[in-house]
């Protein structure tokens, strides 16, 4: 029987002033929680992304035996994917399934979960807007992150014309907000 028969049964059924019928209510629901008819049965997809990260792919749900891919990507610049993982049936297949930011499953079997976790980079915060170096003198500027990093930050420091005490300043998540 197909859906839309079952529907038709279903309001005949509602309409029925006997109350007798022979329909089986359990596979007409059933048929309309999976959305179709022909017993083909889907799979939940749940993401646990970061702040900042999105999927291409925003499926929730996905039929036993297709296909399914996402690529995982940052929407601020100063956050980028750090991991994914994923389970399919409570079995990690990252191994297989995952290439850097993008995940491709050839035949689902089971229960997807997609878990990203992100990095932050901190934008770079000076002491001051403008800095004048006269000939032979010195002056100084101090540098640090707008924000704790999620991991050691190296900064590259390049003058045009001056000399500086150092090329380059690290930053760790003890010492980021200390000018």
């Amino acid at each position: 029987m197909s859906i839309k028969s079952k529907i038709q049964a279903l309001i005949a059924y509602g309409n029925d002033t006997t109350g007798e019928t022979d329909l089986d209510l359990t596979s007409v629901m059933q048929t309309l929680i999976d959305g179709y008819g022909g017993g083909t049965t889907r799979y939940a997809i749940t993401y646990s992304l970061a702040t900042n990260l999105v999927s291409s792919n925003t499926s929730s749900r996905i039929a036993e035996g297709a296909s399914y891919s996402t690529t995982i990507t940052s929407t601020n610049a100063n956050y980028s994917v750090n991991a994914v993982t994923v389970t399919m049936g409570g079995n990690d297949i990252s191994a297989t399934a995952v290439q850097g930011n993008v995940v491709s499953i050839t035949s689902v079997t089971g229960i997807i979960t997609i878990t990203a976790t992100a990095l932050y980079y901190p934008n770079v915060v000076l002491s001051t807007n403008t800095l004048t170096v006269t000939g032979g003198s010195n002056t100084t500027f101090n540098v640090k992150l707008e924000g704790q990093p999620s991991q050691t930050q190296t900064v590259s420091l390049i003058a045009r014309g001056v000399t500086l005490s150092s090329n380059t300043l690290t930053f760790t998540s003890q010492n980021w907000d200390t000018y």
